[in-house]
């Protein structure tokens, strides 16, 4: 009988062991740094990052400015509410990272919380206009010079986003609907098999060579596929063996062997007479193994 594959250990999202709750609330803050400072999960322009620190400085500077102005250092309060918000405000917009634990890595296509944060930065703005609005005359040019600077600090991220940050999430979109329907294609291909049972275990010799989709787009994190382009994804073919698992369902034990362990299991003649993957014959059962020839090893 076929067993269900849980998609991404999703069960077990929100059960976290409290000796990890440390480890993945640092996870949590230290992801607003890498996101708008080291350009991770995205792809913006090299100086977005400068302009990302002007608006956090400024907007810092426009709370402050508030909370002289409305004496809020006055009540203990107030001051302890404020201040506990502000520090808790970056942990609630990667709560993301945290409720996923440590079984699985957060997806890119899953941290939208992220975009709380120039929305923060706007709402200070009004705030501060707010304020400023109730001055007699004359009013001070400090803070809306300091408004206007944080308010086309965020038009040129904006436009960044636009210009390049889409880009490369719709490429990374259509690879990951490449790589499932590389990876159906390949689970039908398998299952149809004569005497496929969901008990033998699949071996992957060599590793699939999958073009990537919209080449002339940006990459994400250098990012070219999901199938086998991916840095630092090595020859044991983690990634597809991740979309069959955690896209399809599979269950099945998948291994990808290198040359010594093919011949110690017996298999490393047969794999040398099979086709390359998707021709005709690349896909065998031999005793309990289902072999699987992608390329040369």
């Amino acid at each position: 009988m076929m067993n269900i594959q849980i998609y991404r250990r999703v069960d077990g999202m929100g059960t976290i062991p409290l000796s990890d709750l440390p480890r993945l609330i640092e996870r949590a803050y230290r992801f607003s740094v890498v996101y708008f400072w080291n350009n991770y999960g995205s792809d913006k322009f090299d100086a977005m990052k400068y302009f990302f620190l002007l608006v956090a400085l400024l907007s810092g500077g426009l709370i402050i400015w508030l909370i002289m102005r409305n004496k809020t250092l006055l009540h203990i309060k107030k001051l302890s509410l404020l201040s506990g918000l502000i520090v808790l405000f970056p942990l609630a917009i990667n709560l993301i990272h945290v409720m996923v634990g440590t079984s699985t890595r957060v997806d890119y296509l899953v941290i939208y919380g992220i975009i709380l944060a120039p929305i923060f930065c706007l709402s200070v703005l009004q705030l501060a206009g707010e304020e400023v609005r109730k001055e007699k005359s004359p009013r001070s040019w400090a803070i809306p010079v300091i408004s206007w600077a944080v308010v086309i600090a965020l038009l040129f991220c904006v436009y960044g986003y636009w210009l390049r940050s889409n880009q490369a999430y719709l490429k990374l979109h259509l690879a990951y609907e490449q790589g499932y329907a590389y990876s159906n294609t390949l689970l039908t291909r398998i299952q149809s098999v004569e005497g496929f049972t969901h008990e033998e275990k699949i071996v992957f010799v060599g590793s699939p060579k999958v073009e990537p989709s919209a080449p002339e787009l940006r990459d994400l994190g250098g990012m070219r596929g999901i199938i086998n382009s991916i840095p630092g994804d090595d020859s044991r073919n983690g990634m597809l063996t991740a979309m069959l698992r955690n896209y399809l369902g599979n269950t099945q034990a998948i291994v990808s062997p290198s040359k010594e362990e093919l011949a110690e299991m017996g298999l490393q003649e047969v794999a040398g007479k099979m086709p390359f993957y998707p021709a005709c014959g690349s896909i065998v059962r031999v005793r309990d193994w289902i072999v699987v020839r992608f390329s040369e090893q």
